[in-house]
C-alpha cells in the first residue's frame, strides 16, 4: 500500500471517493429537510383549520346568545377568511392570497378561496393539495327547503368541513 501512495491516480481516486461520500450525505440531508418542511407546512394547515373551528364556535355562541341565528345562514359555504375577519377588521394571514377560480395555476403558494366551488384550498407552488375545506352550517333541515330556517330547523354546528371531491 505504501508503494501506491505516490501514484497520481490514487490521490485522484481518494478525492473522488470523498466527493461521492459528501454528495450522498448532502442528498440525504436535503431529502430529510424537505420531509420536515412538508410536515411543518401540513401542521400549519391543520392549525389554521383548528383556529377557524375555534373562532366559528365562538361566532356560533355569540349568534345564539344574541338571538341572531338567522345571520348564520349567510355563512354556509362562504369564504371563511372574510367571514371571520370582516367583523373585527383583522388582517388575513399572510398565506391567504384571495379568490382563485383559474384558469391555470396561481403564481404564489398559499390559501385560495374558490368562488365556484365555495371552498378553500392550499396551493403549494406547483399544484393544489387534495384536501379542500368548506365553511359549513350543520343543521337538520326539518322543512326540507334546503336552507337554514332558525324557527324550524335544528342547528348542530358551524365549522370547517372537508369538501367533497
Amino acid at each position: 500500500m505504501s508503494r501506491l501512495r505516490g501514484l497520481p491516480g490514487v490521490l485522484l481516486l481518494r478525492s473522488l471517493l470523498v466527493a461521492i461520500l459528501v454528495l450522498i450525505l448532502v442528498a440525504a440531508f436535503l431529502d430529510r429537510t424537505a420531509d420536515l418542511s412538508r410536515q411543518v407546512q401540513e401542521t400549519a394547515r391543520r392549525q389554521l383549520i383548528a383556529q377557524f373551528n375555534a373562532s366559528l364556535s365562538l361566532r356560533l355562541l355569540e349568534a345564539i346568545s344574541r338571538g341572531r341565528l338567522a345571520d348564520l345562514a349567510a355563512m354556509d359555504r362562504a369564504n371563511p377568511f372574510e367571514v371571520l375577519l370582516r367583523k373585527d377588521g383583522s388582517v388575513p394571514p399572510a398565506e391567504y392570497r384571495g379568490e382563485w377560480a383559474g384558469p391555470g395555476l396561481p403564481s404564489k403558494p398559499g390559501w385560495y378561496f374558490d368562488p365556484r366551488r365555495r371552498d378553500i384550498a392550499w396551493f403549494d407552488g406547483r399544484d393544489w393539495l387534495p384536501q379542500r375545506w368548506q365553511l359549513r352550517l350543520d343543521y337538520e333541515d326539518r322543512n326540507d327547503n334546503g336552507r337554514f330556517d332558525p324557527r324550524v330547523d335544528k342547528l348542530h354546528a358551524l365549522g370547517m368541513k372537508k369538501a367533497a371531491g
